[in-house]
């Protein structure tokens, strides 16, 4: 069962980024940094309001520069670390808990949404959870190893790359050091002096990695004259206490059994509960065994994230995408909490054993073809790729003038003009080509601002210049839901020298 589970939830990522979804706003923002920044300056400022550890950002502009700026090139890292991470909390569970606890742990993450969504975005929450395995399975190695000095040396070294991969994961390293406290000081010198190495790293790690977190979150202010960090606390606010202390309780409550739980599935404001009174049985279940390092190194990290929250430095249980380096430690205790109520109920319920590990194959090959039936997040990027796909094409290698400058354009039609390989000029501007070409496109999102006064395309077809409109194209995108998203008008228009 737990090589059927690994195997759908691989072929449920993989399928996912075979379907290639159209790119979306967030994957858009954070995908515009990429052509006009090199290496070092991906450790600075980012544009649109966006944050993301540096070896994620290296590795996309890898694949940027290597393999072009399709949505397949840029989500293979994401690929590669989802399906990795996926493999080694196989590994780590089945070594932790050999048997069906084992087993129902790997598919639980195998099959949930979160993982297995994130696995293909041009997003940085895969990393998380790989990042998570980096620390964890040294840790466990360590725990149980004749030789465990040698085990804290190779965290000593891959703490590092898991930091600088992953903002959250420095909560999962917090949780490695007090696991290992033991063995530092009932220990060998050896142990003493790997120990004493590998908090050394880890801290080291822990601060080039906020470095790099700061100087995003303090990025200029955007368009709308926010600076990135007012953004993302406003964002993630729910993230967050509330301001009156009596309502602590009931978030924390919410939060516990909110997104963060969604193993296989879930929901906001208690919808994940079954999974979190799973998890809970799994950590008494552990403590009646006082197997108290195990404790530590899966529950520590749900109280940093805590009091991370408590500090408003790291939001807490708002969203399954940013607990994704929670997800091996939930839903390990999850799996062994579950095993341990299915052997409670004796062997007249011998079945649901079975049930329930059938009952988990269906949710991922459901999720697959759900996938294959909506092979998108929302219905207007479907209708945003074809609006770009028929102007590119229109276009050619013509220039374009686009009359909104490149922060007030809707970020999916920015980056794929950006990478059209066109020549474009942004704010009304005009390309250098337009007069030798004899001909401009332009390119209009109605309703989003232009700069004010008259602009070098206007001045074009200002009375007897001789540039007439040849070709005139609109799209329209009428929203089912206008409260929350407004409708979306484009044209595009030909200007031609007569």
């Amino acid at each position: 069962m737990a090589v059927l589970f690994l195997s759908v939830g691989l072929l449920w990522r993989a399928g996912r980024y075979l379907f290639d979804f159209p790119i979306w706003g967030d994957e858009a923002m954070v995908a515009l940094n990429l052509p006009d920044r090199g290496f070092a300056s991906l450790l600075g400022h980012l544009d649109h309001c966006q944050v993301a550890p540096p070896l994620w950002l290296w590795s996309e502009k890898m694949a940027f520069d290597s393999l072009g700026p399709s949505t397949l090139s840029l989500r293979l890292p994401p690929l590669v670390a989802g399906c990795a991470g996926l493999l080694a909390h196989g590994w780590l569970a089945w070594n932790l808990f050999p048997g069906r606890a084992g087993a129902l742990a790997i598919g639980l993450l195998a099959v949930a949404i979160w993982p297995a969504s994130m696995s293909t975005l041009i997003k940085p929450y895969s990393f998380d959870l790989l990042a998570a395995l980096i620390l964890l399975v040294p840790a466990r190695q360590a725990l149980v190893s004749p030789q465990p000095a040698l085990w804290m040396l190779v965290l000593a070294a891959l703490g590092p790359v898991a930091l600088l991969a992953s903002f959250p994961a420095m909560f999962v390293a917090g949780a490695v050091l007090l696991a290992l406290i033991p063995l530092a000081r009932a220990g060998h010198v050896a142990n003493k002096l790997a120990f004493a190495v590998m908090a050394a790293s880890i801290l080291i790690g822990s601060w080039a990695s906020t470095e790099v977190g700061h100087n995003q979150l303090e990025s200029p202010a955007t368009a709308d004259g926010i600076t990135t960090r007012e953004g993302m606390d406003a964002y993630w606010a729910s993230g967050f206490p509330p301001k009156a202390v009596a309502m602590w309780v009931p978030w924390f409550l919410g939060a516990m059994t909110g997104q963060m739980m969604a193993y296989p599935v879930g929901a906001a404001n208690g919808g994940s509960i079954l999974t979190a009174l799973m998890a809970v049985l799994g950590t008494v279940w552990l403590a009646r065994q006082r197997n108290w390092t195990l404790v530590v190194l899966l529950v520590a990290p749900v109280a940093l994230n805590l009091a991370a929250a408590l500090l408003h430095r790291y939001p807490f249980g708002s969203s399954g995408r940013l607990s994704q380096f929670l997800a091996p430690a939930v839903c390990l205790l999850a799996g062994l909490g579950l095993d341990r109520a299915l052997a409670a109920l004796g062997p007249r319920w011998r079945l649901l054993p079975r049930a329930t590990a059938a009952l988990l194959v269906l949710v991922g090959l459901g999720g697959l073809a759900r996938d294959y039936i909506y092979p998108y997040r929302d219905p207007v990027f479907v209708w945003m790729r074809s609006v770009m796909d028929d102007a590119t094409a229109a276009a050619g290698k013509d220039p374009v003038s686009v009359r909104q400058n490149r922060s007030a354009l809707e970020c999916v039609f920015t980056w794929r003009w950006v990478t059209s390989g066109a020549s474009v000029a942004w704010g009304g501007e005009l390309p250098p080509a337009t007069k030798v070409a004899g001909k401009v496109w332009i390119f209009h999102q109605k309703g989003n601002p232009v700069p004010g006064g008259p602009t070098p395309v206007e001045n074009l077809v200002a009375p007897d210049s001789g540039w007439k409109e040849t070709t005139f194209r609109h799209w329209h995108y009428p929203s089912p839901k206008p409260e929350r998203s407004p409708p979306i008008t484009v044209e595009m228009v030909l200007l031609e020298r007569s």
